[in-house]
């Protein structure tokens, strides 16, 4: 087939995106574009269409014998507005009424499919052959079919994922229904009282809940790995692993099913090209359509999370696997295509289209797709966190703007999987821009020597405990956080150097109202029991103990984060304190959030809090929010806390008891284990081990009995038996009808070892224990 032909063909395919003519019209139209007709002077691909006489004598001829009157008018009315369209005009079929008569057409040469395929030019006007015609007729409602299969196709993605995101959102609704009752206490039923609750239906929720929770929801989709990663690859849950897995297959058959090729089409003649045509085709426009879906679930401020109760971690993973399949169908959409452009013609072809920026925009997008995913490796993400930051965001932007010109022939048929996009990324970063004003700034109009309150940071670095404490003074009083929320802290004093990129997500530990400017009107709480012994220890004088632990409410407390420095942004900010006498810096830092949930730990009887390293950060608030209410005036049911904190270094923990943890000691409801690993030579203590009987030991375990005044214990501590024995200590009081709560907030290999604990207890038989996890999920 000659260039010239080709490109004839594909510009009249592009017209068919753009404009509904007749079936029929568009069948002649293809046919008659197949023909090569020597006209009486050169005219250009559009002007020989719209005005060649020998071309439109055998156009107006066909669609006459073929075509309805209604669909000949209509389509008519179509071919001229294409040629507008061209800068051209139609010349009118009244314009050959002559050589329109029945007896011209009987007088024309009757031209077969494949008779002028040897490259024949025709000097005479023709008429299509009934057999051409069906061919043609058959090419067109094929191509008409697979342009409304693939956008069906890609509207299917959508349906998927609004039927996972509706299930979850009737989940989590149910699930807040369901503490909602807890709370109120309408749930605290023994297994022989089930016969009396209220509702059938709860009894039945239940038990669907905990099928669901014990064999899906929360163990890890392959073996007990879930934040620790397998052989370099984040892992999954159970029930997160098998959406990826249908949302994978039904992507492929979805990129491989219903291609409908035969022998004599007149667009591509033989079915492996009109199979690599559709195929591109196809793929192009899933992997269009999944860039909504990509960016919605990528953004902080999803409503998406608020309304299934996801976690960040959790929408990541979505967003990650649709990326990847979105990326595949890119590389395929452009091998297919190129193999296409080689199959016809070859280089000749595409040494015209790369000097096409929408061709060559297309190619350079798909590289870029393809790089990126190579550039967001978990190691990548962890340890060179900036330069992923600012790779991810230029080649995204970078991408959008190509793919708006790549598809830019369409006439933007292909926009509305674009501009969503957009939509999208402006509210999630306007939104950002909100909260960082909200957080940061407040206008006083009653102060004016002070109209403009800022955010006030300073950052302590202990070279004992190898640990940054941020705290961060917010400007505006009205801040309010909870337990569990987590806020992503700026560098704003080098917004024009490489900082500009940089937010990165801490977990809140605790609230400082130490120099707040109402703090006069702070008393400190006595916790009930205290040990007054507790406070002339020597290991509380490293940090100073005066601090106000209930608040007034009109005071704007300073919000405290635990930050251990590796590299990047941490170890800046180290450096800064290493470099001046007290080791402490005042830092620009500006504050966006807060993000993510609180559980409610206030239903449950007894809790279980475990904490590695600066994940203190995660349970801290609550145990301050039972001990004092500092964080809100919740009613809570929790009749025990067993608070298991293991960390390097001994420093750390005695730096955080003598400050904010101080008011949880002496009380006979909470209870602490305090492990420090530096020196660690064994993993649990001499006599115990995981095939211990726990109820044997539960004393052993659950209080700590080594020599100190915090009674630090120096190993390793046996997470899963620690469980264990709290558990079984909660059902051997009595309370086996409570609730048992179990929050983790620490290294990997202790989260995953405590869920796995969990599932097993659940398979067990005991069904009312909970687990929740404190993690960013990278």
């Amino acid at each position: 087939m000659k260039l010239r032909t080709w490109i004839t063909i594909v510009v009249l395919q592009f017209a068919v995106y753009t404009h509904s003519l007749p079936t029929c019209i568009n069948a002649v139209q293809a046919a008659i574009n197949t023909l090569a007709f020597i006209e009486s002077q050169p005219l250009s691909d559009y002007d020989a269409r719209c005005r060649g006489r020998l071309r439109l004598i055998s156009f107006y001829a066909s669609t006459t014998v073929y075509c309805e009157p209604d669909e000949l008018k209509e389509g008519l009315e179509g071919v001229a507005t294409e040629c507008s369209a061209q800068n051209t005009t139609l010349v009118p079929i009244s314009e050959f009424e002559a050589n329109l008569t029945e007896d011209a057409i009987s007088h024309l040469r009757i031209v077969e499919r494949f008779e002028l395929d040897g490259g024949d030019n025709l000097t005479v006007p023709v008429l299509l052959s009934e057999e051409f015609f069906n061919l043609a007729y058959k090419t067109i409602v094929t191509w008409e079919y697979e342009i409304a299969l693939r956008r069906e196709y890609a509207f299917t993605s959508y349906a998927f994922w609004g039927i996972i995101i509706v299930i979850g959102t009737l989940c989590n609704y149910l699930m807040k229904c369901w503490e909602r009752r807890s709370y109120n206490g309408d749930t605290h039923v023994d297994a022989d009282d089930q016969a009396s609750m209220s509702s059938h239906l709860a009894m039945v929720f239940r038990r669907i809940y905990h099928i669901t929770k014990m064999y899906f929801s929360l163990p890890a989709g392959w073996k007990t790995y879930h934040l620790r990663l397998y052989y370099g690859c984040t892992v999954p849950t159970r029930m997160e692993t098998i959406i990826v897995i249908i949302f994978w297959a039904m992507s492929i058959t979805l990129s491989v099913i219903k291609y409908p090729v035969f022998y004599g089409n007149v667009y591509w003649l033989l079915p492996d090209r009109q199979l690599a045509r559709y195929f591109a085709d196809r793929t192009g426009e899933l992997s269009y359509a999944h860039l909504p879906v990509l960016w919605l679930f990528s953004g902080r401020n999803n409503v998406l999370q608020w309304a299934t109760g996801w976690s960040f971690g959790t929408f990541n993973i979505y967003h990650r696997h649709v990326a990847r399949v979105a990326t595949l169908q890119a590389v395929a959409h452009s091998i297919a295509y190129h193999h296409l452009i080689m199959k016809n013609n070859g280089m000749a072809l595409y040494r015209e289209w790369i000097q096409m920026p929408w061709f060559y925009l297309g190619i350079f997008a798909t590289i870029l797709m393809s790089i990126l995913p190579m550039l967001s490796s978990i190691y990548l993400r962890i340890y060179h966190y900036e330069f992923f930051l600012l790779v991810h965001i230029t080649f995204s932007l970078i991408i959008i703007l190509t793919l708006f010109v790549h598809t830019s022939i369409f006439h933007g048929v292909y926009d509305i999987y674009l501009w969503p996009v957009v939509v999208v990324w402006v509210i999630d970063r306007s939104l950002r821009l909100v909260r960082l004003v909200y957080c940061n700034i407040r206008i006083s109009l009653k102060d004016p020597n002070h109209p403009i309150l800022m955010t006030k940071s300073t950052v302590t670095y202990s070279s004992v405990s190898n640990v940054l404490r941020i705290t961060v003074t917010p400007g505006v009083f009205s801040l309010r956080p909870k337990p569990g929320t987590h806020y992503y802290i700026y560098a704003a004093s080098n917004w024009f150097g490489w900082d500009l990129w940089e937010s990165h997500p801490f977990t809140l530990a605790s609230l400082d109202y130490t120099g707040t400017s109402n703090s006069g009107a702070s008393r400190p709480l006595r916790p009930r029991a205290m040990d007054e012994e507790l406070y002339t220890q020597p290991c509380y004088n490293s940090i100073d103990s005066d601090t106000p632990m209930v608040s007034n409410e009109k005071e704007s407390p300073a919000l405290v984060f635990y930050i251990r420095p590796f590299d990047g942004f941490t170890k800046r900010l180290r450096d800064m304190c290493l470099r001046t006498p007290n080791r402490q810096a005042t830092v620009r830092l500006l504050l966006e959030g807060p993000y993510g949930h609180s559980a409610p730990l206030e239903n449950f009887e007894t809790l279980v809090l475990i904490a590695g390293g600066t994940g203190i950060a995660g349970t801290l608030p609550y145990i301050r929010e039972y001990v004092n209410h500092q964080w809100g005036r919740r009613r809570w049911r929790t009749e025990n806390i067993h608070f298991i904190w293991t960390t390097q270094q001994a420093a750390f923990i005695n730096e955080v008891a003598s400050k904010e943890l101080r008011p949880a000691f002496g009380r006979d409801d909470l209870h602490m284990l305090f492990y420090a690993t530096s020196t660690a030579t064994s993993r649990a203590p001499p006599g115990l081990s995981d095939t211990a009987d726990y109820s044997d030991n539960l004393d052993t375990l659950l209080t700590s009995e080594t020599p100190g005044e915090l009674g630090i214990q120096y190993h390793r501590p046996d997470v899963p038996a620690l469980i264990r024995a709290a558990v079984a200590k909660h059902r051997s009081s009595g309370k086996g009808s409570g609730r048992v709560g179990i929050l983790v907030c620490g290294p990997a290999g202790m989260a995953d070892s405590a869920r796995a604990t969990v599932v097993q207890i659940l398979r067990e038989g005991f069904e009312r224990v909970e687990y929740f996890e404190e993690a960013y999920g990278w």
